[in-house]
């Protein structure tokens, strides 16, 4: 129980430090419907099915989903880039809570290679 409690505390602290994956389906939540329905893969080659295939309620027809589900896919790549960048000493908020500067987030971009397409700023 205690090694749990400190393993919790840590992970805690993780969480609160670096953020965590924080996607639900609300499909599940709302009116408890079940499983959402899915097409059937099988009668397509290569399971290239028509966008108009998808039944009502399939992840693929909710907007809200992926929407919801992309905002949370790159929160985790921005995380995971940040660990990197921190594990090699270069994060971008520093040890006493500041955030690199645009030009010191422009020079470590260039320094891994980091190109920024369509003029994009540096994040």
């Amino acid at each position: 129980d205690e090694e749990q409690d400190r393993f919790v505390s840590k992970m805690s602290k993780i969480r609160q430090e670096w953020g965590a994956w924080n996607f639900t389906d609300v499909y599940w939540d709302d009116g408890g419907r079940g499983p959402r329905p899915v097409v059937d893969f099988t009668k397509t080659h290569y399971r290239d099915v028509p966008s108009s295939s998808f039944p009502d309620g399939s992840w693929q027809t909710d907007k809200e989903y992926t929407v919801a589900f992309i905002g949370e896919a790159k929160a985790l790549v921005d995380r995971v880039k940040e660990g990197i960048y921190a594990e090699y000493g270069k994060p971008t908020k520093k040890a006493d809570g500041t955030a690199m500067s645009k030009e010191e987030r422009v020079a470590r971009d260039a320094m891994w290679g980091v190109d920024h397409v369509d003029g994009a700023e540096a994040r």
